[in-house]
C-alpha cells in the first residue's frame, strides 16, 4: 500500500526508539522520509539498521547531517530538503529522553535545563522551522508526546513538567494555525520501546504507532487539526485500517 506516495516527510528524532518505527512505516507506505541528525555515526548506523530490515526502503530514505536546534542551520536543512528532495508535506517531532528525578526538590538545575531543552525547546524549534511552510502551502505537523505529560509516575517529575509544557506548546500552536492550511496534531504515545524493540509489557506496538501516524498524514484520515490523540490500544489502529480499506473499496 502506497498511501503516502510522492509525499516528503521529515522525522526529527527519527533514529530514536519511537522515531525508528515511524520512519520504517512511512517508508513502507511509499513516502520519501528525511531524517536529520547531528551525528555522522548515527546516520551510518541508522542506514544500516533500515537496510537490514528492507534494503529497498533506503531508496527513499534521506539522511541529512545537521542540527535543527540551531536556527540558522535549521533554515539550511529546510533549504536542502526542498532542493534535494522536495518541499516537505509533513514533519514529525519525536524528541526527548528520560532523565530520572527521584525528587524534584533534589534535582540539579543542569538536569532541568537538559530536559527542557530536550523536550520543550527542541519541539518548538522543529515547529518554528517547518510550520510556516505548512501554514502557507498545506501540510501536517505532528508532536509525539507521552502519558507522563498528563500523570506523573515515580521519578518522572522532570520529564512530566517538560512534556506538560510541550503539550501546551502544541495546543497554542494549533490554535494559532486554525485559519491557516496547516494541520497540527499531538500523538500521546503509550508504546513502551527500548533499544528499538517493543517491550512485552507494552499496551501497543511501535509498528502500530507508525501505522497510525502514517494514516494520520495520508489523505484517508480526513484531518484532525488541534486534536491530542492518546494512542494506547491496537484497536485504534485496527479501526483506521478498516476505514482505509472501506474507502479503497
Amino acid at each position: 500500500m502506497n498511501t503516502l506516495k510522492r509525499k516528503t516527510i521529515v522525522v526529527a528524532g527519527g533514529t530514536g526508539n519511537v522515531g525508528s518505527f515511524l520512519v520504517q512505516q512511512l517508508l513502507e507506505q511509499g513516502a520519501r522520509v528525511v531524517v536529520p541528525s547531528r551525528s555522522e555515526d548515527k546516520i551510518q548506523e541508522f542506514r544500516s539498521y533500515i537496510e537490514k530490515r528492507n534494503e529497498s526502503l533506503t531508496e527513499r530514505l534521506h539522511l541529512i547531517k545537521g542540527n535543527l536546534s540551531d536556527e540558522e542551520e535549521a533554515r539550511h536543512i529546510l533549504e536542502r530538503i526542498t532542493n534535494e528532495v522536495s518541499k516537505p508535506d509533513a514533519a514529525i517531532s519525536s524528541l526527548g529522553y528520560f532523565v530520572p528525578a527521584p525528587s524534584l526538590l533534589d534535582i540539579n538545575f543542569e538536569d532541568l535545563d537538559r530536559v527542557m531543552d530536550g523536550y520543550l525547546t527542541a519541539h518548538f524549534k522543529v515547529a518554528r522551522t517547518f510550520l510556516p511552510v505548512f501554514q502557507e502551502n498545506g501540510g501536517t505537523l505532528i508532536f509525539i508526546n507521552g502519558p507522563l505529560a498528563f500523570e506523573p509516575w515515580d521519578g518522572s517529575g522532570l520529564v512530566s513538567i517538560a512534556t506538560a509544557a510541550q503539550h501546551m506548546l502544541f495546543k497554542t500552536i494549533a490554535k494559532e494555525s486554525t485559519e491557516s492550511r496547516a494541520q497540527v496534531v499531538e500523538i500521546v504515545n503509550y508504546a513502551y520501546i527500548r533499544n528499538r524493540e517493543t517491550q512485552p509489557s507494552s499496551s501497543i506496538s511501535g509498528d502500530d504507532v507508525g501505522k497510525y501516524v502514517a494514516w494520520l498524514i495520508s489523505e484517508n484520515s480526513g484531518g484532525y487539526h488541534g486534536e491530542s490523540i492518546h494512542l494506547s490500544s491496537p484497536d485504534q489502529v485496527r479501526k483506521i485500517e478498516k476505514v482505509s480499506h472501506a474507502s479503497v473499496l
